[in-house]
């Protein structure tokens, strides 16, 4: 494996967990808009 392809690979790697992280942040934000509505 040249460094090319590992580059790639790590910053294919970083671009899944960005992703995933950032829908985990949002479900968990609306569910916390969703928790405050009730609770108020």
């Amino acid at each position: 494996m040249t460094i090319m392809h590992l580059a790639r690979f790590l910053e294919s790697i970083t671009e899944s967990v960005s992703l995933i992280t950032h829908k985990a942040v949002t479900a968990w934000m609306d569910w916390l808009a969703i928790g405050m509505n009730y609770l108020a």
